[in-house]
């Protein structure tokens, strides 16, 4: 049986990596195609595989061999992710414009395609990018959360308000979510509503130690509208915290005494 380079490496990334046998087994048979297209189809596989795992990194010379020879959105918007967290902003931009023009109605791409301006601190464009996607995708939560994002970075913040409130009407909230609310909130003087979003942060994050910080902090800003209430959440953070390494201790002393 001849074995090639590329059906080598499939083979030697599934043992490495421990990739079900699966997904060697299943690669096509290198004699129904041409060796171009066995090899497209083999490369294809170590892709999407190694770009599911820590090692993530290892799948860009794949996706970048590959890029030329296919139209398959899903490949070229896996390379522009993989370009984005290699740093590589200028080689993500130009595979998600290629992505764009071949594919104009896809609302994901636009969505990469807002979240590679923003990282590259092109907030105007990277605004019009996610309008565009929430435009094609109007329910989508995920797309507002982003397009709050980048209105917040650019402190913008009555409409970051707009979007991140019509995300909360659609998803279950996140601290994230509730902080930022409150900072533009607080941002444009409403400092009702930013003192109710942290304090229902309060019963969602899982340490209220740290939750209490940043309510800690809006106190002391405004303590001539809340006299008196920074002390008191400042003492029940300290008391929190030792508490909790008291618990830690507790468990060093249980570990080390077996």
């Amino acid at each position: 049986m001849h074995w090639s380079f590329r059906l080598r490496h499939l083979f030697v990334a599934c043992f490495w990596m421990g990739m079900p046998v699966q997904v060697c087994a299943e690669q096509p048979n290198e004699a129904e195609l041409s060796q171009d297209a066995w090899h497209f189809e083999v490369s294809k596989a170590i892709a999407l595989e190694l770009a599911d795992t820590p090692s993530w990194s290892l799948s860009a010379p794949y996706l970048r061999e590959m890029s030329p020879k296919t139209q398959d959105w899903n490949l070229l918007l896996l390379l522009a992710k993989v370009e984005l967290q290699h740093g590589e902003i200028q080689k993500a931009e130009t595979v998600i414009q290629r992505a764009l023009r071949e594919n104009p109605d896809n609302p994901r791409i636009y969505a990469m395609a807002g979240n590679i301006a923003a990282d590259a601190g092109k907030y105007d464009e990277a605004i019009q990018y996610m309008k565009h996607a929430l435009d094609l995708q109007p329910k989508s939560a995920a797309y507002m959360q982003t397009l709050a994002r980048i209105y917040f970075a650019c402190k913008d913040w009555n409409q970051a308000i707009a979007l991140y409130e019509r995300a909360l009407s659609k998803v279950s909230p996140t601290s994230e979510m509730y902080v930022r609310l409150a900072t533009a909130y607080e941002n444009v003087n409403e400092l009702a509503k930013a003192e109710f979003y942290l304090k229902a942060n309060l019963d969602i994050h899982p340490t209220r130690a740290l939750a209490l910080m940043p309510l800690e902090r809006f106190y002391q800003r405004h303590a001539d509208i809340y006299p008196g209430r920074a002390a008191e959440i400042t003492a029940e953070r300290n008391q929190l915290q030792k508490r909790d390494g008291d618990t830690r201790e507790l468990r060093a002393l249980q570990k080390s005494s077996k």
